[in-house]
Order: C-alpha cells, then sequence, then structure tokens
C-alpha cells in the first residue's frame, strides 16, 4: 500500500512580503490624506474665525443703534461713555482685575474681563472663545496673547489732539458704503504690558496699519493720491505700523460694517514676513514702514488701505 504524503494545511496568515505591501500602501495612502487633511482643519479655523468675526460685527452695528449712533470705540482705554465706550478694556487699563486662578492662563482671564467691561458684550453675552482665533497659536509659543482682534484706528478710537487733523470717523452714520468698509482685523501685535503684576502680551490698543503724522493717530490713506492711497492724507507714511496677521495659511479675516466678514490672502512676500514676526520691535524693523513703503507691497496696502473708512473715503 502506497502511503500518500498529507498536504500541509495552508496557513491563513499573510506573509512577510504582502505584510510589507500592505504597510507600503497604507503609508502612500496616508502622504495622499495628510495634506487633504491639514487643508480640511485650516477651512475648520478660517470658518470659527469668520463666525467670529461677524458676531463682532453684529455687536457693534447694535451697539451704535443703541448709543445715540456713536461707534464702539476702537481704542482700549477705560473709556466708557456713550459718546466714548471702548469695545473692550485692556488688561493694562482695567479699573480693577479679577482672581487669576492658578492653573489658568493671566492673559486669557484679563483678557475675558476686559471685554466684559467693554460696549460689546452685552450684545454678545461671550467672551472667551469669541476674541480668541483656534489658528492663532501665540499664547502657546510664550507669547501669551489669547484676544485675535482688533478695530481699525479710524473707527472713533480716542479722540486726537489736534482734532482739525482727524481723519476718523465717530457716527455709524458716517458710513455710507458699509458693505466695503472694514471694522475689525485680526492682529499681530508681539508687544507686551503689565497688568496687575503679570505680564501680558497683547494687540494694544487700536489697528493703525500705516504710521500716523502724530503720536495720537487719526491719519487716513489718501484716495485722491497717484496711485490711489499710496500716500498719507494728514502727512504720516504709509506701510506697516501695527501688523495684520496671517494665522490661515498667509491670511487673515476681516468683518464690515454691514455684518459680513470675508478671508484675505496676503499677496506680497513683505506683508507676509511682517504679519509672521513675533519680533516685539517690529514696528520699526526691515518690514515696517521704516523700511518698506507702499511700493514695497501695493496689492496688500492698497486692498487693506481701500477698506478703511474716513471723512475723505466714507
Amino acid at each position: 500500500m502506497k502511503i500518500r504524503p498529507q498536504k500541509r494545511a495552508k496557513s491563513g496568515g499573510f506573509t512577510l512580503v504582502e505584510l510589507l505591501i500592505v504597510i507600503l500602501t497604507l503609508g502612500i495612502l496616508a502622504l495622499m490624506l495628510f495634506p487633504a487633511l491639514a487643508k480640511i482643519r485650516q477651512r475648520s479655523t478660517v470658518d470659527v474665525c469668520l463666525e467670529n468675526q461677524k458676531q463682532l460685527a453684529t455687536a457693534w452695528v447694535m451697539f451704535g443703534s443703541d448709543h445715540g449712533d456713536y461707534m464702539a470705540s476702537a481704542g482700549t482705554q477705560n473709556n466708557r461713555t456713550d459718546s466714548l465706550f471702548a469695545w473692550r478694556v485692556d488688561p493694562a487699563n482695567m479699573p480693577t482685575f479679577p482672581t487669576v486662578p492658578t492653573n489658568q492662563s493671566p492673559t486669557r482671564v484679563l483678557d475675558n474681563a476686559g471685554f466684559q467691561l467693554g460696549g460689546l458684550y452685552p450684545y454678545t453675552r461671550t467672551a472667551d472663545n469669541l476674541l480668541h482665533c483656534p489658528a492663532d497659536s501665540r499664547y502657546l509659543i510664550g507669547k501669551s496673547a489669547w484676544c485675535t482682534y482688533a478695530i481699525v484706528d479710524n473707527m472713533h478710537s480716542q479722540v486726537a489732539a489736534s482734532f482739525g487733523s482727524d481723519f476718523r470717523l465717530h457716527k455709524v452714520t458716517q458710513i455710507k458704503t458699509p458693505g466695503a468698509r472694514m471694522i475689525f482685523t485680526e492682529e499681530n501685535d508681539s508687544r507686551s504690558e503689565s497688568a496687575n503684576g503679570f505680564t501680558v502680551y497683547e494687540n494694544q490698543g487700536s489697528w493703525v496699519p500705516y504710521h500716523p503724522s502724530f503720536a495720537t493717530g487719526g491719519d487716513a490713506p489718501n484716495p485722491s493720491a497717484s496711485p490711489k492711497f499710496s500716500t498719507m492724507a494728514g502727512g504720516g507714511m504709509t506701510g506697516w505700523w501695527d501688523g495684520p496677521a496671517a494665522f490661515h495659511a498667509g491670511g487673515a479675516t476681516f468683518n464690515f460694517c454691514d455684518g459680513h466678514a470675508e478671508f484675505h490672502r496676503w499677496r506680497n512676500q513683505n506683508t507676509l514676513a511682517f504679519a509672521t514676526s513675533n519680533d516685539s520691535s517690529k514696528a520699526f524693523g526691515p518690514y515696517s514702514y521704516s523700511s518698506v513703503s507702499f511700493f514695497g507691497e501695493p496689492d496688500d496696502l492698497t486692498w487693506v488701505y481701500s477698506r478703511i473708512a474716513s471723512p475723505l473715503w466714507p
């Protein structure tokens, strides 16, 4: 009798080669998906930021209707009257200070408290997430700013010492093209200040994206210049002084007097270098107004300046 050799049962597992092929395939798929996932995350932070901007713009419009047509002030001093009411109070300007829990960020606590003192809080009833864009990671790298947003100086900031040279607007009805005139922007200001014993990093005061002719502000880009907005109406200098932000892959969000919000991507390299710098002295550095004028970044400055309201360009 012949004894037939028994067939060895086939293993149900993968061979080493098959496993390597699977791992390689998964790795390739991951490499293909990561950029897409990053774009989705980036898009989601832009959407959150735009929603914040819309809420702030709506609160700004409602404030004006309740306060004799006066705008909520772009300044962050402790001004709280109908005719000059800060949209928020800067931590260093607060009349009293809240207790900061040991496990919380002082800047975050103080910024939220300052917003609650300001003119827009009654129309939002929220502070923490509304003040902060999720893409703004400065507080993670030692520059512990929490409030992401600032109002352009021309929107009823503190009254200039030389009022005859003041190119600000003060009442909502002075705006004639509300869908084309900005209120808030994201700002990357790396300066620090002392507030109740804490060092906090702040978007200090209003947003002044040019160098005004006098320290109290009140200048404006000149729409009659050639090219348009290439000089200042009050004798100041074009170019960046207060920095824009670029928290969203090279761009920033803005809101407008009709309540809508937009994302704008910067086009000039000087702007991007200035916007991404965390140097506390950058207002006088190599990418600021002192080194790069209008013609060094005409696309971005034209876009911004053409959306700033003034008596010359309401």
